[in-house]
């Protein structure tokens, strides 16, 4: 027998062939030597070239043919077999080779150095019953550099391989063909470590570990290196396998070039069958993979064949050892001559798996075929066209026949309506008795895929399956939540087709309940869903009636004319949290009369509450009488007191009490009192007209200047916004400098009787902002101030509120305010407040956003920290004061606190600004 490692040539002694040819052509008569016999596992050949500089056998084999595109539909519907079927394998089918050639021009360039078996090929081989094929490969290809990722050019020649394979009926068992090197290094040595082969199987496996139609082969016959430290490098790469999540069936090689012949021998390295049992499989999915040729010494490099019962003679002990240690097996190669003798051998050899080792043994694969072969090579039963029905199978393949399952071809038909998207083949290639697997199919949106016009499993006979469609359509579901109804229905369903419009419906809400919404969000009781893509399902929720809030607003109290209106009055109350809008609004100040207050009501919970609204009465009473009496101490008998400015007939009596009317100009009363009376006194009753009143007094009778004449202004009954003044009528003062009576002890001021008097009452101004002023200081802006009582109100404001010093700008520098004077009109002034502080309302200033504008130049500003914010919106003719210089205001940009602004109007007519407040 000879030893293993004496010459034999497999696959990839035919890619050194292949390989070699450019340099042979140029060296005619020359003769191919055998290489190694390490390489694997096969026959030997030695030829020489034809005339043609062509190999005889490969003239027509290797060179490139064109495979028709529509190729696999001429291959013959039945494949008839005249055998039994009676075979009980799983796994039975072929080594498929080409991938792996081309080993000494590593990576080398594809279609030249080597190649991946062509479609026609696979499908021949399936059509055939051989639904497994083990796939060699290289290594090197896959992972160009130790522990990198694996290649992506040679990912995407190996996976859509492996696919189409997959995806046509059959299953892979990828074989890294490298006899446990890499670049001929073994694994285990110093530059091809364990951990090396370990990571390149857990890439590899990451790729494949959701189909467990791929099997792992974890690499081809491992030689000459010791047995245990292969089992180590095994037991590495099923850890890493299995450490990505893959279940897949794992084939296990032994060392020695994994042959069932030698599996009890060690020539120096071990013996498979003392040290392979240590194989660790966490997943516990592994079989051990052997190899069987039928010459002497198992090499598969000569004709010469042992016996006919060889085969059977080499598996028993290697099959009883696996029954003993309760393992798996798998034939990976066994190949036999076209000889009666090798034909016999290869017919005992699978009678024996199927028959006697069945309970061992999953399965074998031929060795070989694939595209490169040439035609006459040892084993080799690549047909001389696979795409050709007429194509006769080699002898080896007619011989296997009775061993394989029948095989039917099932064709898919997917028109009119679908396409076809990759997944899934459109023939494939079933097992007699096993299931087809439907290609993944796209249709558009209008059409539905149903199902396939026959059943997909069990499929005992060629078949064309045509898909069946049916126009897409939608169910729409309309559900009626409690209280409620659908058109009067608990439920409407509808059935719309697709991009359709469905039919309207409407949630009708029970008695005391309304419609609150649909489920999907929509707001409106009545839908009609258009443009239908998908199914829908909404429900209608209903909610009780909203209630009426109940609103209690107590009567106000009658104010007196000068009160603006505040919570005091508005203070309306609901049944249920929301806001209160009133009108007229807190702030306002009413004239005197009876006035209707409004207020409307919007719940914070509209869902269940509805707006409410309601109104009571206001009386407004005119100011507050105020007293005055007169007195005096004087040798005069008598006295005449002149009311009004036009003198008339006198009046003897001694009090009055009569309303000041100071719009009747010629009015007049005079009064003729005698001393020994009682004091004269009189109530006067001021007009409310937002401004000042004032009358007129005059004494006559007396001209001594020792004459104890007193004027007593009782103001108890009058409220304290209002400011009444005496002032000598010569003296012309503004009213801010008038002597205000209420600063008196006793309301009360001692007059002479020689000079005339007036008697000043100041209304509370009805319009006016309420300023907030921060600790420093703040820009008040005075627009349009034209009066000077005007400014003495703000001016008395600011004291009362403790602003220590007020500053403007005039003739190009600040000027500070004196105390004693009133404010300048059209000015903006700084007021500095120690603390934070709120001023106001102040008059003149309008609170309605309102600015009456004069031609020519007009002051306005937003006063700093006013109560609302700046207004904004001026759009032509404004200038902004700012850093001593005038700059042009660009349209709508926003007033700045702080600053005061000048408006130039330039015809003859007033005309308002409005702020955007």
């Amino acid at each position: 027998m000879k030893s293993p490692v004496q010459t034999r040539l497999g696959s990839l002694s035919l890619l050194v062939f292949i390989v070699a040819l450019p340099i042979i052509l140029a060296q005619p008569a020359a003769t191919i030597v055998a290489p190694s016999p390490q390489i694997t596992s096969a026959q030997s050949i030695t030829s020489s070239l034809d005339s043609n500089n062509q190999p005889p056998a490969l003239a027509n084999s290797v060179a490139k043919r064109p495979i028709p595109a529509n190729a696999h539909r001429a291959l013959p519907l039945r494949i008839s077999r005249a055998a039994s079927r009676n075979a009980i394998l799983a796994m039975r089918g072929i080594n498929l080779c080409g991938a792996e050639f081309g080993q000494s021009s590593l990576p080398g360039i594809y279609n030249r150095d080597y190649i991946y078996p062509d479609e026609a090929t696979i499908e021949y081989f399936l059509s055939h019953g051989m639904h497994t094929i083990r796939l060699p490969f290289r290594w090197e290809r896959l992972q160009r550099t130790l522990g990198d990722e694996l290649d992506a050019e040679e990912l995407n020649r190996l996976e859509p391989t492996v696919r189409f394979i997959i995806n046509s009926g059959g299953r892979v068992i990828l074989d890294p063909h490298n006899f446990a090197r890499y670049h001929d290094k073994v694994i285990s040595s110093e530059d091809v470590t364990i951990e090396h082969f370990a990571d390149f199987w857990q890439r590899l496996a990451e790729r494949f570990k959701n189909d467990d139609r791929v099997i792992f082969g974890l690499v081809n016959e491992p030689h000459d290196m010791p047995v245990a430290t292969w089992l180590d490098a095994a037991n590495a790469a099923i850890t890493a396998i299995r450490q990505t999540g893959a279940n897949n069936l794992i084939l296990v090689p032994g060392g020695n070039w994994t042959s069932a012949f030698s599996w009890f021998n060690d020539w120096g390295d071990g013996a498979n069958a003392d040290i392979m049992d240590g194989v660790v499989d966490p997943a516990d999915n592994f079989a051990f993979e052997v190899h069987l040729y039928f010459d002497a010494d198992n090499s598969g490099t000569s004709t010469a064949v042992v016996s006919p019962t060889i085969g059977p003679d080499r598996l028993a002990p290697f099959a009883q050892w696996c029954r003993e240690n309760n393992f798996r097996a798998f034939l990976g190669e066994v190949g036999a001559p076209n000889s009666t003798d090798g034909l016999t051998a290869l017919t005992n050899t699978l009678a024996y798996l199927q028959n006697e080792a069945q309970d061992v043994f999953l399965g074998w694969t031929y060795w070989a075929a694939g595209p490169w072969w040439p035609y006459d090579h040892l084993f080799v039963i690549q047909p001389a066209n696979p795409a050709d029905p007429d194509d006769k199978p080699r002898a080896q393949l007619a011989e296997m026949l009775p061993f394989l399952p029948a095989s039917h071809r099932v064709l898919f038909e997917l028109a009119p309506h679908g396409t076809h998207n990759g997944g899934g083949a459109l023939q494939q290639f079933i097992e007699d008795g096993k299931a087809a697997t439907a290609p993944t199919l796209q249709t558009p949106p209008e059409w539905t895929f149903t199902g396939w016009d026959n059943p997909l499993d069990n499929v005992t006979t060629d078949l064309l399956l045509t898909a069946i469609y049916a126009a897409t359509t939608f169910t729409l579901t309309y559900t009626a939540g409690d209280n409620g109804s659908i058109d009067g229905l608990p439920q409407v369903v509808q059935q719309v087709p697709y991009g359709q419009q469905g039919q309207p419906v409407t949630a009708v809400p029970a008695n005391g309940y309304r419609f609150h919404r649909w489920s999907d969000g929509l707001d409106t009781p009545t839908r009609s869903d258009a443009n239908i893509t998908t199914n829908l399902s909404v429900s209608a929720e209903f909610a009780p009636e909203p209630k009426v809030p109940a609103i209690t607003w107590p009567a106000p109290i009658d104010v007196i004319y000068g009160s603006m209106l505040s919570a005091e009055q508005l203070n309306a109350a609901a049944s249920t949290p929301g806001a209160f809008v009133y009108d007229p609004p807190a702030g306002t100040l009413l004239a005197a009369g009876t006035h209707t207050l409004h207020v409307a009501f919007t719940p914070d919970d509209p869902e269940n509450w509805t707006p409410n609204a309601t109104t009571v009465n206001l009386t407004v009473r005119p100011g507050a009488r105020m007293q005055l009496q007169l007195s005096w101490n004087s040798d005069n008998e008598s006295i005449i007191l002149h009311f009004g400015e036009t003198p008339s007939a006198e009046n003897g009596m001694d009090s009055w009490d009569r309303a000041a009317e100071p719009a009747q100009k010629a009015y007049f009363c005079r009064y003729l009192v005698e001393q020994s009376a009682q004091p004269l006194q009189t109530d006067i009753r001021p007009v409310p007209n937002n401004g000042i009143t004032r009358w007129r007094l005059i004494l006559d009778g007396t001209g001594r200047r020792d004459d104890d004449v007193t004027l007593t202004c009782d103001i108890r009954a009058a409220d304290n916004t209002r400011a009444v003044f005496l002032q000598r009528l010569a003296d012309e003062q503004p009213i801010g400098s008038m002597i205000d009576l209420r600063n008196t002890s006793d309301g009360s001021l001692a007059i002479d009787a020689t000079s005339q008097w007036e008697l000043a009452y100041a209304a509370p101004a009805t319009t006016g902002y309420t300023m907030h002023l921060n600790a420093e200081w703040n820009l008040l802006g005075m627009p349009m101030m034209t009066t000077a009582h005007t400014a003495a109100q703000v001016y008395a404001q600011l004291s009362a509120n403790n602003v220590t010093d007020l500053w403007y700008w005039n003739d190009g520098c600040f000027r500070r305010q004196r105390g004693d004077t009133p404010l300048l009109p059209e000015k903006g002034y700084w007021a500095y407040s120690p603390t934070d502080t709120d001023i106001g309302p102040i008059p003149g200033i309008p609170a309605d956003g309102v600015v009456l504008l004069k031609p020519g130049w007009n002051l306005f500003s937003p006063p700093q920290n006013c109560s609302f914010a700046p207004p904004t919106g001026l759009t032509t003719a404004a200038l902004l004061n700012k850093a001593s210089t005038f700059a042009p205001l660009r349209p709508n940009t926003p007033l700045l606190t702080g600053h005061a602004y000048w408006f130039f109007l330039s015809d003859d007519h007033p005309r308002t600004l409005a702020f955007d407040q």
